[in-house]
């Protein structure tokens, strides 16, 4: 018995998760689950059936109690009627479940659809393995059929079953070639060359103006069909986009946001409410390309010199003004993105150019010229560092933290987040990239393991021929973004310097998936 009560209580908690938050939310807590289970893992949660509003009588209120007839029932509350559905996600509503000795329970539900539910754990990658509809059985109802008759053919609650999968090698996530032809070769400017038409800058100037009023921000705005209704030809664009990372050149350098018609201005009183416009203009941009995946560093991540060394914090190379050599973003196993994306606000006084590169002519070169025992150690797992989370700006002294980051815990931890750097599929039509020269030789330090004198020697022909197929080299102005595919294509910074007379270099970092 003592068993089943712990069930029931670690039930109620995911139920009490997801009833009682928000849509945005409930994604990003399926996004964290998702990174602390290993593959194959499951995860079985219950939620109220969306039904469960309209089949199950409403709610009556007297004398500011709520009395209900119904075994289980929800106030609608006014303005509400029985044809309602997607119009109220997100919507709570009170409600009562009677006990079998007439006690009426409180409960609240945050209003969600089936659809909301599926999307949320498909998109952060689980497989839905099974999903049953709860119901009053007629074993129940002959039990006591007085206190059942009310819900009796009704629904309650639908029951998840979902899967984190065992291969993240999946040939289907992983991208199709890119090769540019000659003349992309020979003008990469015009290759990767986008400008943000007016009238989008006009209609994301719209939305975002009404959106800050609310007082909402990138953090807590879920993208709604009312919004994509006023942002039509952003939606153009961002499917133009969208084709250009996915299909055509695998990267974009876009221009033509105008940061002062967000009311932009450095040292300005408005400031912070410019900021604020601009950054909510970029994440709607993305999530019209993709989904913005907030589930490491958040939804957006500000790249700004924190004075911190990578070599000592265990941090981003975004966080400071050091020189980060070509690569991907996402060092753990279970997690990569198929974007990475990068808007200027301000540059930095000196230095910091962004550069590309396009990782699929690297390796074509490679194979073309290298023996095979040599392009096996860039297509072999590999260890990689395990970067602790912290918003990517370092880790607090906790003793979770202290356990964690034991020698010989991070030892095994390290070993297995061991990936390669290359993975060829579907004969040679696909290619997934994943490399940081730097977490790959902490990695084997930490792992206690020797690096071969063959992987480094594979290391510095991979560096030299990434340097050889750069496409891009560029000290972005504010409101220019640059976006690439972040499985075919490496980027690198050049280090800088912030002056006190000048803006310290400012720039905001998205991850998107397709």
């Amino acid at each position: 018995m003592f068993v089943q009560d712990r069930h029931i209580e670690r039930s109620n908690i995911l139920i009490y998760i997801f009833v009682l938050y928000s849509l945005t939310q409930m994604k990003d807590i399926c996004a964290q689950i998702f990174q602390v289970l290993k593959p194959g893992g499951r995860f079985i949660f219950s939620v109220p059936h969306p039904f469960m509003l309209n089949a199950h009588g409403d709610t009556e209120t007297t004398d500011n109690k709520e009395k209900s007839h119904s075994t289980f029932s929800f106030s609608k509350g006014d303005g509400v009627s029985s044809d309602q559905y997607f119009s109220l996600r997100d919507r709570k509503f009170a409600g009562v479940i009677r006990r079998t000795d007439g006690q009426a329970l409180n409960v609240k539900m945050c209003f969600k659809t089936i659809s909301d539910y599926v999307e949320s754990v498909k998109r952060v990658g689980f497989e839905i393995n099974d999903l049953h509809e709860a119901r009053v059985l007629p074993e129940h109802v002959s039990l006591n059929p007085d206190f059942f008759k009310s819900v009796k053919d009704s629904p309650l609650h639908l029951v998840f079953e979902v899967v984190k999968p065992i291969s993240t090698n999946d040939v289907t996530k992983i991208p199709k070639k890119i090769i540019w032809s000659s003349y992309e070769r020979k003008n990469p400017d015009l290759a990767l060359h986008l400008q943000l038409p007016g009238e989008v800058v006009s209609e994301l100037k719209d939305v975002v103006d009404d959106l800050v009023n609310k007082g909402l921000d990138e953090d807590n705005y879920e993208l709604s069909d009312s919004e994509v209704l006023r942002l039509k030809e952003t939606s153009k664009f961002a499917k133009t986009l969208r084709e250009r990372l996915k299909v055509d050149t695998g990267a974009a350098f876009v221009s033509g946001l105008d940061l002062n018609e967000f009311g932009f201005q450095q040292g300005s009183s408005n400031a912070e409410r410019g900021t604020k416009k601009v950054k909510l203009a970029y994440f709607i941009l993305c999530s019209l390309v993709g989904h913005v995946d907030g589930s490491a560093r958040g939804r957006l991540f500000d790249v700004k010199n924190y004075n911190r060394r990578v070599t000592s914090d265990n941090v981003l190379f975004s966080v400071g003004n050091n020189e980060a050599t070509f690569h991907t973003d996402g060092a753990s196993l279970n997690k990569s993105y198929d974007v990475a994306s990068l808007l200027c606000l301000s540059p930095a006084a000196d230095g910091g150019a962004f550069r590309l590169s396009n990782a699929c002519s690297a390796f074509n070169n490679l194979r073309a010229k290298l023996p095979k025992f040599l392009m096996y150690e860039l297509m072999r797992p590999l260890p990689r560092d395990i970067l602790e989370n912290g918003n990517g700006k370092g880790i607090g002294g906790s003793m979770m933290n202290l356990v964690r980051n034991n020698n010989e815990i991070m030892k095994l931890r390290v070993r297995h987040n061991s990936y390669p750097i290359f993975v060829e599929a579907d004969g040679g039509t696909r290619l997934q990239f994943r490399y940081m020269r730097y977490w790959i030789e902490s990695g084997f330090e930490k792992a206690q393991m020797r690096m071969s004198p063959l992987l480094r020697v594979a290391l510095d022909l991979l560096d030299a021929e990434l340097e050889k197929e750069q496409v891009f080299n560029n000290r972005m102005k504010p409101g220019e973004m640059v976006f690439c595919n972040n499985k075919i294509f490496a980027h690198a910074r050049d280090s800088f310097t912030d002056h006190p007379d000048y803006p310290a270099r400012h720039k905001v970092r998205a991850w998107i998936q397709f």
